[in-house]
């Protein structure tokens, strides 16, 4: 009765562990999909224009009911900086732990640190290539 009961117990443990990493796997692919359909919404240059940090919007529904469900268990904005270039330097988008915001609190510049707004405060980046 106890090795029955063990084997049981090891089953549904399995079980349940697979289907929190299935769980999780989809909501990092609905995350990317809402994340490639984003929409910008602000940006900012750097004091001497070499920098720009840009603010969007994940568009959750363009990944229709799994969008909006996933966008309960995550943040609907994410930040990117880009040089003169137009190559990426820095991006939040898959910061899963960090809960950014948007709307009245808008991302800027201080010095060659691009801020941006999270639920625990102000985040940043201290890039030296936008020191020139």
């Amino acid at each position: 009765m106890a090795d029955c009961l063990r084997k049981a117990l090891k089953w549904l443990a399995y079980t349940l562990l697979l289907l929190c990493t299935l769980l999780f796997a989809s909501w990092l692919w609905v995350r990317q999909q809402a994340t490639t359909a984003g929409l910008e919404v602000d940006s900012v240059n750097s004091e001497n224009r070499v920098c720009v940090i840009k603010a969007y919007v994940r568009n959750y529904d363009a990944v229709g009911i799994p969008g909006r469900a996933a966008a309960l268990f995550g943040s609907r904005y994410y930040y990117r900086v880009y040089d003169r270039q137009g190559e990426r330097l820095a991006t939040s988008e898959w910061k899963i732990w960090q809960y950014e915001v948007g709307g009245d609190e808008a991302a800027h510049w201080i010095g060659r640190a691009a801020l941006y707004p999270t639920t625990e405060g102000w985040a940043a980046w201290r890039l030296l290539q936008c020191n020139l």
